[in-house]
Formats: C-alpha cells, structure tokens, sequence
C-alpha cells in the first residue's frame, strides 16, 4: 500500500523536471517551498491520472478564489470540479480538516470561557461576516477551559433548525463538564450578524 502510494506522488508530476517535480521540492527541501496547487497535487493525484493533477490543484484554486475558500468547501462542492470525485473530495476535505485541527490550542492555551462576555468575545470573530446562520455547542471541562467548538448546524439566512440529538451526542463523545450553546443571527438587508449564547 505505501509502495502504491508513493508511486502516485511521483506520478502527480510526470512530465516536468526532475527538479521542478513537487514531490521531489517537498523531499529535498519542504512544504514551505511548494505552492498551494502543488502541495494539493500531492494530495490529489493519488486518485486520479498524473497528468491532470496539477491542472486540476490550480482549477480548484482559481474556481474558488484562493486556498481558505477552498478549504470551506463542502465534500458535494468540491465534487462539482470536473476530475474531483467522492474519494478525492473526501481526501482533500479530511485534510483541510486535519489542518484546521492542528491549529487548535493546546491544553494549557485554551481559553477559560466564565462569563457570558467572554464567551461572546470568544465567538464573536468566529461569526463575522457569516451569510448564514449557524449553531455552535462550545464544549468545557470542569475548569471552564474550552474543550472543542463544534459546529451543529448551518443553517438559511434567518434560522437554523437544531435536533438535541447532535448537541449531545458531541458533549458525550467529548467527555464535557459543561455546554454552551452560541448562534448569530444574520440579518442581510444591514449585513449585521448578532451572535447568541
């Protein structure tokens, strides 16, 4: 499996360069050096024929105005790409997924959340410039330390339809002491967004 693996990222590549191949920049260097289309074609041309990795790592890119709208794109959106089906769409969103976690604080750097103005301070930069409204369960433990924010539902422009089931069910999978549960509220014709705890 790892033998096939590799030889679909020297694959992604073929027909450029030695040099210029990305898997051969990332071993000889590292992913700082690489561009985003080029660490995507990695990603990607695992799961689909070498020569339209690339190609299609920068089609992604272009259709959604850079690499941050790309990683908030739905598995079913990035299926929409022509070349990009449901195991690469899923590859790529897992990873995107990965990132975004490994961006989370450690223990001792999550923040406590003890007062409703805290909480609101927390979530407020999270919620801007959202089109939609969604609802969020921010999880704590028995210190008012932030465990994980988990986003329940996105909702329409105005509402947001929320079942206890999936609120409990991450507060339970979690292990929490405690959970608050934050929504914004858009409202379009202004382009204000409220935020709720």
């Amino acid at each position: 499996m790892q033998q096939k693996f590799l030889a679909g990222l020297e694959d992604v590549s073929h027909g450029l360069p030695e040099s210029e191949r990305p898997v051969n920049r990332l071993m000889e260097r590292s992913a700082e050096y690489l561009a985003d289309s080029e660490l995507l074609a990695l990603i990607i041309g695992v799961r689909m024929s070498p020569e339209d990795a690339l190609e299609t790592s920068r089609h992604i890119l272009s259709r959604a105005g850079g690499l941050h709208r790309t990683a908030a794109m739905s598995i079913r959106e990035l299926m929409t790409v022509p070349k990009i089906g449901k195991a690469t769409a899923c590859a790529l969103h897992s990873a995107f997924a990965l990132a975004s976690r490994r961006l989370t604080p450690a223990p001792e750097q999550r923040p406590r959340l003890e007062s409703p103005g805290e909480v609101a301070a927390y979530v407020q930069g999270m919620f801007t410039d959202k089109q939609q409204e969604e609802f969020h369960a921010l999880l704590v433990d028995t210190k008012n330390r932030l465990i994980c924010d988990r986003k329940v539902t996105v909702g329409l422009l105005d509402r947001s339809q929320v079942h206890a089931r999936e609120v409990f069910r991450h507060a339970i999978r979690d292990a929490c002491s405690r959970i608050i549960l934050t929504h914004n509220l858009c409202v379009a014709q202004h382009k204000l967004c409220y935020v709720r705890c």
